[in-house]
């Protein structure tokens, strides 16, 4: 893993709107039938991703922080350290994205 993380640039746009609680910005991101698995629960297209994004923020505020990455060709995958008003905060979680055409297609999110 890379202590210092260079992320692909859909990754990093992600991380960043993230950051910015923008939420629009952030499923651009995404490729139109992209699916997110937050916790094993599945979130397809742009409107159910946008709205699992906004409402996990509004509910935990959680904060966000890279930790390293591993960039395997279209497959990243990120530790995060994340704090917030949730129960165990806080904890790691490993982001695993799947790229196609410089987008996010897939996005699976677990504790590590």
């Amino acid at each position: 893993m890379n202590d210092k993380p260079t992320l692909p640039t859909a990754v990093a746009g992600y991380f960043q709107a993230d950051h910015d609680r923008d939420f629009d910005a952030l499923v651009t991101w995404f490729a139109d039938d992209a699916i997110v698995i937050d916790n094993g629960e599945p979130f397809r297209g742009n409107d159910a991703i946008r709205e699992m994004f906004a409402s996990s923020a509004a509910k935990f505020q959680a904060k966000t922080t890279v930790l390293t990455a591993e960039v395997d060709g279209p497959l990243v995958k990120v530790l995060t350290g994340v704090e917030g008003n949730f129960p165990g905060s806080p904890v790691e979680l490993v982001y695993k994205f799947e790229l196609t055409d410089g987008l996010i297609s897939t996005l699976n999110i677990k504790l590590a």
